[in-house]
C-alpha cells in the first residue's frame, strides 16, 4: 500500500475551488494515514510550509504525483520526465477558442494545457474527474482508467460575517459569480437581465461577481452595460472578500449562469447552499451538476432566460419547487460523502 501521494497545481490560490480542494484532499489522505505535501508553482493565502515549491520534490520508485490538471503549466512537462506515477484529477482546461477574440497567451496556454492533457493521460494510472464531462475528456485524452468523483467543496465555507457592503434593494436582484471570461458568458447574461428590466421588472438589479481573466473581456462588458444604458443597475464587482461574497448571495433573489463550458461550476453549490433559485443554461457539466436542482434552459435567448427568471422571483410556489429541489440536489455533495467518494476512487492505486 502507497504511503504517500503529493499533489501539484500551476498555482493555489485560497479562494480559488481547485486550490481549496488541494488543501482539504490534502487533509483527506494524511486523515486515511498516506503523506500528502503540495507542490505548486505560486502561493498566495497564507499556506503553512506543506505547500513547497515544486522544484524541492524528490521523488522515490513508488511515488505518485496527482496533478490538478486546468491550464498550461511547466510543471506537467516536468512531471511527464520525472514521475514515477502518476495521477490526474482533472477540473477543465477552457478550451482555447473561447479565448480568440480576447488574449493571444490565454489562447497559448489553453492549448498548452491541451497538449499537456493528452501526454499526462498517456503515463496516467488513474485519471478522476470531478464531473462525468471531465471523466470523458479524461479518456478522450488518453487515460485507460478514468472514475468520477466531485471536487471537495464545503459552502458552509462561505464566510458569514457581516460586511460592510449595503447591498439591499427593495428591486428583485439577479447574480451571477465566476470569474468574467468569454466562456462563463456574462455578456449573454447582461443581454437577458435588459430584456428583463424592459419586460418584467425596470428597477431590477443585476450583480457580477468575480475578477476579469482575460481584463479586455471585463472592458467589453463595461462597455456593454454603457451602450444598453444600465449604468445604474449592474454591479461588477471584482474580487470580494469571503464574507462580501456571502453577502451578494444572501442578498440575491435568482443566480443566473449561461455559462457556455464548465468543468463542474461549484458557484451553483454556494447559490444551493443559500437557497437561491438557479436558471441555468444546459452546457458542459453545468447540466450534471445542477441536475434537477435548477430551471436548465437550451438556449441563451433573452426572452426565454428573462421568462424564466420572472417566474422563479415572483411565483412563490414555483420558487419554493426549484430551492427545494436545489437543497436536495446540494444533499448529493455533503462534505462526508464526497470525500469517501474521492477516497474511494484512489483506492486502486493506493492498494497497488
Amino acid at each position: 500500500m502507497t504511503s504517500r501521494i503529493d499533489q501539484f497545481l500551476p498555482i493555489l490560490i485560497g479562494r480559488d475551488a481547485v486550490g481549496q480542494h488541494a488543501v482539504a484532499v490534502q487533509g483527506l489522505l494524511r486523515d486515511a494515514g498516506i503523506a500528502s505535501t503540495i507542490y505548486t508553482g505560486s502561493a498566495e493565502g497564507g499556506f503553512d510550509h506543506d505547500v513547497r515549491p515544486f522544484g524541492e520534490w524528490r521523488p522515490d520508485p513508488d511515488s505518485i504525483a496527482m496533478y490538478h490538471v486546468a491550464t498550461g503549466s511547466p510543471i506537467a512537462d516536468h512531471l511527464v520526465e520525472v514521475a514515477p506515477r502518476i495521477v490526474l484529477d482533472h477540473h477543465n482546461i477552457t478550451p482555447p477558442h473561447h479565448f480568440a477574440l480576447w488574449s493571444p497567451e490565454m489562447v497559448q496556454g489553453s492549448a498548452w494545457g491541451v497538449r499537456q492533457l493528452h501526454q499526462l493521460a498517456g503515463r496516467a494510472e488513474l485519471g478522476v474527474g470531478d464531473s462525468s464531462f471531465n471523466a470523458a475528456e479524461l479518456a478522450s485524452a488518453g487515460c485507460a482508467h478514468t472514475t468520477v468523483a466531485p471536487i471537495l467543496f464545503d459552502p458552509a465555507s462561505l464566510g458569514s460575517g457581516v460586511s460592510d457592503l449595503d447591498l439591499t434593494s427593495p428591486a428583485p436582484v439577479w447574480l451571477f459569480v465566476g470569474r468574467l471570461a468569454p466562456n462563463k458568458a456574462q455578456h449573454d447574461v447582461i443581454r437577458a437581465f435588459a430584456r428583463y428590466r424592459a419586460v418584467h421588472a425596470p428597477d431590477a438589479v443585476l450583480r457580477l461577481v468575480g475578477m476579469a481573466s482575460p481584463p479586455n473581456y471585463g472592458d467589453a462588458l463595461h462597455r456593454i452595460v454603457d451602450e444598453i444604458g444600465l449604468q445604474d443597475a449592474v454591479e461588477i464587482t471584482g474580487r470580494v472578500t469571503d464574507e462580501e461574497l456571502g453577502a451578494h448571495y444572501r442578498a440575491a433573489d435568482v443566480f443566473v449562469c449561461l455559462s457556455r463550458h464548465e468543468g463542474f461550476c461549484v458557484p451553483v453549490l454556494e447559490a444551493f447552499h443559500h437557497g437561491l433559485p438557479i436558471v441555468a443554461l444546459r452546457s458542459s457539466a453545468v447540466t450534471e451538476t445542477i441536475g434537477d436542482g435548477g430551471i436548465l434552459l437550451d438556449t441563451a435567448e433573452p426572452d426565454l432566460v428573462a421568462a424564466a427568471a420572472h417566474l422563479v422571483v415572483t411565483d412563490p410556489l414555483a420558487r419554493d419547487v426549484v430551492v427545494e429541489r436545489g437543497t436536495r440536489r446540494l444533499a448529493t455533495f455533503d462534505p462526508a460523502t464526497t470525500r469517501q467518494r474521492f477516497l474511494d476512487a484512489l483506492s486502486s492505486v493506493v492498494e497497488a
